[in-house]
């Protein structure tokens, strides 16, 4: 199918939280490009404030060409301000940042988040309480950087995010499509997006459901989708078994959540 593009490369874009939930995907006809991941982190109501890639530089420097550079902020998706000190510190080891918003992800209840600001972009995000956003590399691909300043779009510098999220969650998809590559590839454009689609609803499906089976194992509760598609318990008898409508699980989270 890509032959006939040029020879060009093409492939799929997917998104996903750190549980392996996809919750974008968007066939590639053409060699990926961070105008690609642009253009999937500006189709979001709320944009995650903390997106991991593998060319998380030039992503941030395309997606702020587009907003004015009020998207990725501050800092540029930085974890810090670019200075020889923040540089000198990520080289050798010795600079930690914990933001506050992380610590209030382990919070078991959080107050609602009140936006008075009407721009898009500067609203906080309503799972972090953030207007922050931040582009990084995953752990894969922080090594191969040559430019001083992307030190600092290390995970590692942030160890309390980093004990939360898994980065390599997106190539351990890449590898299950690797298993049906011959098969897509021999498919016309129609059925090649079509079972895509199926793929990545098939696979959350096994993930939602494997969760609430797990769920469901150790609780009485009802379990019932809330705000912003999170799972929510409510006390329930013990006979009482939940309706079949709201047994269905879906997880969304920043990354990349």
């Amino acid at each position: 199918m890509f032959v006939k593009l040029q020879k060009a490369g093409g492939g799929v874009l997917h998104m996903g939280c750190t549980h392996g939930v996809v919750f974008y995907q968007s066939p590639l006809w053409w060699k990926e490009s961070a105008r690609d991941h642009g253009d999937a982190l500006l189709s979001f109501k709320y944009p995650p404030t903390v997106f991991i890639s593998d060319i998380a530089g030039r992503v941030a420097r395309q997606v702020n060409n587009r907003t004015q550079q009020m998207f990725f902020q501050p800092h540029d998706g930085r974890v810090c301000a670019p200075t020889e000190d923040n540089i000198r510190e990520a080289t050798t080891g010795n600079l930690k940042i914990n933001p506050v918003w992380v610590q209030n992800l382990r919070q078991k209840s959080k107050g609602p988040v009140e936006n008075t600001k009407t721009d898009r972009f500067s609203t906080a995000h309503p799972e972090t309480g953030t207007p922050e956003r931040y582009s990084l590399y995953d752990r894969f691909h922080e090594k191969n950087q040559k430019r001083p300043e992307e030190r600092l779009r290390s995970l590692k510098l942030l160890p309390d995010l980093a004990s939360l999220l898994n980065s390599a969650v997106a190539e351990q998809i890449n590898r299950e499509l690797s298993s049906i590559r011959y098969s897509l590839c021999q498919m016309k454009d129609t059925y090649y997006m079509f079972s895509l689609r199926l793929y990545f609803h098939l696979h959350n499906e096994q993930l939602n459901n494997t969760f609430l089976n797990q769920v469901q194992k150790h609780s009485l509760e009802l379990v019932h989708i809330g705000l912003h598609g999170k799972l929510l318990l409510a006390k329930a008898e013990p006979s009482q078994r939940p309706p079949e409508n709201q047994v269905r699980v879906q997880e969304c989270t920043v990354t990349s959540d």
